[in-house]
């Protein structure tokens, strides 16, 4: 689990509750790293306090990072310690588990062997139905929800998606380290999307559990109307698109960029977000900035056509994305 100002985002009875969940694990030869990622706040003294005075089947590690860094690289170094582990999941620090999660999880990792990243039905806190994200012909995200369940894409108990959330993701641990893990450029968002595509193109298969589910809070960090997240969906979508084979990215680029256009017209007219349109100039900026100033990735996406095929949604248009509306 990654922190970061836990307790002043969320509350310390919320949080109480969520580590509950957590040291409630059932399920044998379990380790538990919670990574608090630089928070300015007491979350790690409180979360050591806790585990200090409560028993749990999972032996529990916290580890104390000197600064913020990220989605992607707090979870890079918590995985780190797990590194002979077979399967790694990363959960959110807004997330509450049932004890019964990960024996789900590695029950289906250890019975689909073609299956690379596994998540669980994310319930979110206005009801909605998380079943993982599609990805259009431009490669804009989309969540898939219960009322818009790809069916075509399901497999007995198992739902194929362009990627999980990260909120709640299994993978291989061997897999996760051959892949070079998260790529920390990144920080926030699109971390989750290219290690999915990343283990689409590894031969694997990316899926959500529908018998299994966690509920989320969401938007924990920033909030839902944060400007900040227009600066790192613009920054981060064009990086995505920048990591791609010449050959893919020629073929995707002028969708992707009638797309990403289309959504964030539509999200300013919406809310009149002018200050979020500006993020949005802001994170091209610094976009265009680090790929001229320096190494931009620290690993490539093979998207070969055969993958694009399996991870990208045709009925998926512009006028039904709706992530930033």
């Amino acid at each position: 689990m990654l922190t970061y100002n836990t307790l002043s985002k969320i509350g310390e009875e919320v949080f109480q509750k969520i580590l509950t969940r957590l040291s409630s694990i059932d399920y044998d030869n379990c380790r538990v790293v919670i990574a608090d990622n630089g928070s300015r706040d007491r979350t790690p003294d409180f979360v050591a306090e806790f585990f200090n005075t409560r028993s749990s089947k999972c032996n529990v590690e916290i580890l104390r990072l000197r600064k913020n860094y990220g989605w992607s690289g707090g979870n890079n170094r918590a995985a780190v310690l797990l590194r002979d582990s077979k399967y790694i999941l990363f959960l959110n620090d807004d997330v509450f588990i049932k004890p019964d999660l990960v024996s789900g999880l590695v029950e289906i990792m250890e019975s689909n062997p073609d299956v690379g990243v596994a998540q669980p039905v994310v319930i979110n806190l206005d009801g909605s139905h998380n079943l993982g994200f599609a990805l259009s012909l431009g490669l804009i995200p989309s969540p898939i929800t219960a009322d818009a369940i790809y069916t075509h894409k399901m497999h007995k108990n198992l739902l194929d998606v362009s990627y999980a959330i990260g909120a709640a993701l299994m993978t291989r641990s061997d897999l996760f380290f051959k892949l070079g893990m998260f790529d920390e450029d990144y920080f926030f968002w699109f971390d989750d999307v290219d290690y999915s595509l990343r283990v689409w193109s590894a031969g694997y298969r990316v899926v959500c559990v529908l018998r299994h589910f966690v509920y989320h809070i969401g938007s924990a960090t920033f909030g839902k109307t944060n400007p900040k997240l227009q600066y790192y969906f613009s920054r981060n979508f064009m990086s995505l698109l920048m990591k791609l084979p010449v050959t893919s990215l020629v073929a995707i680029l002028p969708i992707a960029i009638i797309e990403y256009t289309y959504v964030s017209i539509l999200h300013y007219l919406r809310h009149l977000d002018t200050l979020g349109l500006l993020y949005s100039f802001i994170g091209l900026k610094h976009f265009v900035k680090r790929a001229i100033g320096r190494k931009l990735y620290t690993s490539k996406i093979r998207l070969s056509i055969n993958t694009y095929r399996a991870v990208a949604y045709p009925h998926l248009t512009a006028k039904n994305l709706h992530l930033l509306r």
